[in-house]
């Protein structure tokens, strides 16, 4: 069967949902594919049972990670799950995010419109925070999705291994400047 392509994605057709435990066995999905393993640093896809338990902390607890505040959200486009995100909130004036969208919709679009509809939803929730990311120099695709929603790269690296390539990359920090 031939897959549909997707032209243009409007901002109406992208929903976002706060996770709930349902929503696990995608979450494991997503992070078990190739393209979020080799971008996330691993070397191999989860053990799930671990990932659970991991899961079940960040939506119970809500300070799950490093001590802190991390939300995470499903993406979903035309009936389908199709992506995840999440914020971790530094401090009251700092958001850190990171999305994931699942290879079947990769490259048509999603991350950018799944971006804007994000930021828009910060913009409401938090009073405009400064909003950052970590990208990797390398990782084009994730860039130009930043950067086209008004993220600006920063002179602030850090380096991170990707471990399927057991090699040392640059992580930049990218900043949204709110208009």
């Amino acid at each position: 069967m031939k897959e549909k392509k997707i032209k243009n994605i409007d901002l109406k057709d992208v929903i976002i949902k706060k996770t709930t435990l349902s929503d696990f066995d995608f979450f494991c999905q997503i992070k078990s594919e190739p393209s979020v393993i080799y971008w996330s640093g691993f070397k191999k896809k989860p053990n799930c049972t671990q990932l659970k338990k991991w899961f079940k902390k960040i939506l119970l607890t809500k300070r799950a990670f490093l001590n802190k505040k991390r939300i995470i959200y499903i993406i979903h486009y035309a009936g389908e799950k199709a992506g995840f995100f999440y914020f971790d909130i530094l401090n009251k004036n700092t958001i850190e995010i990171s999305i994931a969208i699942s290879e079947k919709f990769q490259g048509k679009g999603l991350g950018r419109t799944a971006l804007k509809k994000i930021i828009k939803m910060i913009k409401r929730d938090y009073k405009k925070p400064a909003i950052i990311a970590w990208i990797f120099d390398i990782n084009i695709a994730s860039i130009n999705v930043f950067t086209r929603n008004g993220f600006f790269p920063t002179d602030e690296t850090k380096r991170k291994t990707i471990r399927l390539k057991n090699k040392k990359e640059i992580m930049r920090k990218y900043i949204y400047l709110w208009k």
